[in-house]
């Protein structure tokens, strides 16, 4: 739809000069008479305030912010901005000038004055494009959808319409109703402590123990009702003060959880873990002293071994020798004896 085309479009309509008048901004540079926009009731029109801003950065020195002063001064002086209406057909907010004969011989000085500026509402959100384009977009469901008109006029100040939570049911029901319930559950969770000290409940609380679970009830209770901090107006004290509640909440709400986690978590702390290493040590030393003394042993007592063995075998071979030189003397005597007595028999 040619009503919802975008800037480029309206320009490259500008340049076929097919078109029996447009909806723009002044443009200086296009060579087209103007006037201002027709309104409801007669005399009232409007226009849409746009430009550039100056500033001076407060963060550089006495100095640099009076050089830039001078440099201030100079650019919206009036005579400047005669000079640029002069040479680029600039608009300018010194409204004396569109009076002035010089400044009307290049530009339709009658049709500047009867502008009606609207300042736009760049303020209303932190990203006036995206609030533009919403806005815009509402009231073409109007425009083109067909859609009744006071939900749009509803849907356009939703994006700007503050909200504020009240307890008061004829205003805010789902407030009210939401008050109710957390209400009704922090009752609840508060009168559950009880069962921490009746012993016939007791096994059901040995996760942790009875403070700690004191501790992570209120966190929740904490954390719960930080929704009565935002009943009423929303300042900056409240704010700060829910971030505050809220951290307050998550901490003690979870510290107890990981207090568990820590004391069973599957590795050895450090402590244990050192004096394991210390009983390690102790052992290996003494059972290397063990195989050592072992080992001496043993060698001793094969030396022992091997050395009796070798008296014992060298007793023996003295022995077997003895035995056979008187084995053999004893032989020699019978033989002689008997050779003497053969001779003699002879």
């Amino acid at each position: 739809n040619r009503f919802e085309a975008s800037g480029e479009y309206t320009e490259r309509i500008f340049q076929t000069g097919n078109f029996l008048f447009q909806k723009f901004w002044y443009v200086p540079w296009l060579k087209y008479n103007f006037t201002i926009l027709p309104g409801y009731k007669k005399g009232i029109s409007g226009s849409a305030l746009g430009g550039y801003n100056i500033g001076i950065n407060k963060n550089i020195n006495t100095s640099r912010k009076k050089a830039a002063a001078v440099v201030l001064d100079f650019i919206i002086s009036v005579q400047m901005q005669k000079n640029l209406i002069g040479k680029y057909k600039f608009l300018t907010a010194i409204s004396s000038l569109y009076d002035d004969e010089d400044v009307c011989n290049n530009i339709d000085c009658n049709s500047l004055k009867k502008i009606q500026f609207i300042v736009r509402p760049t303020s209303n959100s932190s990203d006036y494009s995206d609030y533009s384009k919403r806005f815009r977009n509402a009231a073409y469901k109007y425009v083109f959808d067909n859609k009744n008109l006071y939900e749009v006029i509803d849907e356009m100040e939703h994006l700007t319409k503050p909200y504020i939570i009240n307890l008061n049911p004829k205003k805010n029901i789902i407030g009210f109703i939401n008050s109710i319930l957390i209400f009704i559950c922090s009752i609840i969770m508060i009168y559950s402590l009880k069962y921490l000290f009746i012993d016939k409940y007791r096994s059901n609380f040995e996760f942790l123990p009875k403070d700690f679970w004191i501790i992570f009830v209120l966190g929740a209770f904490i954390i719960m009702n930080t929704f009565f901090v935002d009943i009423g107006k929303i300042t900056v004290t409240k704010c700060k003060l829910k971030i505050i509640l809220l951290n307050l909440g998550f901490d003690l709400n979870l510290v107890p959880i990981l207090y568990k986690l820590l004391i069973n978590f599957p590795i050895e702390n450090i402590e244990q873990k050192f004096t394991n290493i210390t009983t390690s040590i102790n052992n290996t030393s003494s059972k290397s002293e063990t195989e050592n003394d072992t080992h001496d042993t043993y060698i001793g007592k094969s030396n022992d071994t091997s050395n009796s063995t070798i008296q014992k075998m060298i007793k023996c071979h003295f022995k077997t020798k003895i035995e056979l030189n008187n084995s053999l003397k004893r032989g020699l005597g019978s033989t002689s004896a008997n050779s003497f007595q053969s001779s003699n028999d002879l």
